[in-house]
């Protein structure tokens, strides 16, 4: 199917041609919304079965016969097998289209998720739990990439909000449904429970349309009987592949201070949220002296949490392109992008303390759930807002690069930091524990605030903005987004 588009795309002597295939960002506002709902289906199942296991950590450590640390890992291994997702999804699934390679995945991954009830030692676990997320990391990148393809930038901050919200919720509920599977019908309803929301899933897959733009005008050119464009070559060499999707977002990470600086908060955020999943009861047990029930109650904080900063990142979206500081054109300014950050840091360092110098056996449950719900809303926070800050602030390609590199060191930290909440829980006390992490957040805290002041400088000193002229940037008129994509995919790079 054809429509005339809302821009020229200029043929090769600059004739202009009024019919080019829909693009995802065209599509009506119900199938937009449709396929955005069925592509993050996959995280919630990702994460629900992720983090469903923590409930059976004492479990396994008995069963077994491992020790804690190993029983811990087998919660957290499958962050890292998601580390390395970021690096090649995106390459399969601009030479393949993100459907085909989502359906593949998550159908392997579903396979995993069968084999889990038949793992019998601690080896098989470990291998079968790295599986999962060697295998559903891609779906997570892929959905993140969908919501981008789909939605303008202007929101991209509410679809980024979106995208945490439906992994914090999944990461939540894994516990609190995992939990009462449990303790109702026994270890092995885990994989089971898992295995039907992951079959659920795969059928809702089934309806999700193709998104990737350069698969979209493939598929248009083979169906052209006269084509007058073919799609750029991208990464056409194993050495290409390798050096753009693997060692230029390392590279970045340790020479691009943004880049560096905004990695190491996200991984200390994503260290304090999930080495709570294997601590936070033990603490809130032996510490504040809490019920199962009431245990239960402080994992339902984080889905309020949760849905707080879902609620004010959309709030701060709109207000911020409305009425935010503008640039020399007339546009809401990057570094609006750091405002939920700004807040997000605050309250998470302070309710860190406060937490801990209240932690005691007569802990009140009401203050315990409020920190709760405060500590997810602000970890949340600063996620979103620095994630939406660097696509901003960088160029399209460097802007992949670099959040490749973030989702490498927040997964690579959520994945090693479970290891050791156990033995850190039982060894230091609650106070200083606490106080530790808040000391850490108060390092970090200054990031978003140097960033808001002088990021747009550091930025174009790093040569990788899209306020660099270099990149196309500071222009007065600039092409849409989908002009643009467009562009980069025929290589027509002078196109007016």
């Amino acid at each position: 199917m054809k429509i005339k588009l809302p821009f020229p795309i200029d043929p090769e002597n600059g004739q202009k041609t009024d019919t080019a295939p829909v693009l995802p960002r065209q599509w009506p506002l119900w199938k937009k919304i449709a396929t955005s709902m069925f592509t993050l289906f996959p995280v919630l199942t990702i994460m629900y079965t992720t983090t469903s296991l923590s409930t059976a950590v004492p479990i396994f450590q008995a069963l077994l016969g491992t020790s804690r640390t190993m029983a811990s890992l087998s919660f957290s291994i499958p962050f890292l097998g998601m580390t390395s997702a970021p690096f090649y999804t995106p390459w399969l699934a601009e030479r393949y289209g993100r459907k085909p390679v989502m359906l593949v995945y998550f159908l392997l991954y579903g396979a995993v998720v069968l084999g889990l009830t038949f793992a019998h030692t601690m080896g098989q676990l470990l291998l079968l739990r790295f599986l999962i997320g060697l295998l559903g990391g891609p779906c997570i990148v892929l959905a993140e990439g969908t919501l981008s393809q789909l939605w303008p930038s202007e929101r991209r901050m509410t679809y980024y909000a979106i995208l945490a919200f439906v992994q914090y919720v999944g990461a939540a509920a894994g516990w609190l449904v995992g939990v009462v599977i449990l303790q109702i019908f026994g270890l092995p309803y885990l994989s089971f429970t898992a295995l039907l929301y992951a079959s659920l899933t795969l059928g809702a897959l089934l309806f999700v349309p193709e998104t990737c733009v350069r698969k979209i005008l493939k598929q248009a050119m083979e169906e052209d009987e006269e084509p007058w464009w073919r799609p750029a070559v991208l990464w056409a060499t194993t050495v290409e592949v390798v050096r753009e999707g693997v060692f230029q977002p390392l590279l970045m990470l340790v020479r691009d201070p943004i880049v560096l600086v905004c990695s190491l908060y996200l991984a200390l955020n994503y260290a304090i949220v999930f080495q709570f999943f294997i601590s936070g009861p033990l603490l809130l047990r032996d510490t504040y002296g809490f019920t199962f029930a009431q245990t239960s109650l402080a994992f339902l904080g984080m889905l309020l949490g949760a849905s707080v900063s879902l609620t004010s990142n959309i709030i701060i979206d709109l207000l911020s392109a409305c009425k935010g500081p503008r640039d020399a054109f007339g546009k809401p300014r990057t570094e609006n992008r750091l405002l939920p950050a700004l807040l997000g840091g605050l309250i998470l360092s302070t309710t860190l303390f406060a937490v801990g110098f209240t932690a005691n056996a007569r802990g009140n449950v009401k203050l315990v759930f409020a920190g709760i719900v405060i500590l997810t809303w602000g970890t949340m926070d600063i996620l979103v807002s620095l994630v939406s800050y660097v696509s901003d602030a960088y160029s399209r390609h460097h802007a992949h690069t670099a959040l490749t590199a973030m989702a490498f060191a927040r997964y690579l930290s959520a994945g090693i930091m479970p290891v050791f909440a156990v033995y850190l829980a039982q060894n230091v006390p609650t106070r200083i524990l606490f106080a530790g992490y808040g000391g850490m957040t108060i390092v970090m805290l200054p990031i978003p605030f140097v960033l808001f002041y002088f990021g747009e400088k550091m930025s174009l000193r790093s040569g990788y903005s899209s306020r660099d002229p270099r990149n196309g940037g500071h222009k007065k008129e600039e092409k849409s987004e989908d002009e643009s994509e467009v562009d980069e995919i025929i290589g027509n790079k002078d196109m007016e």
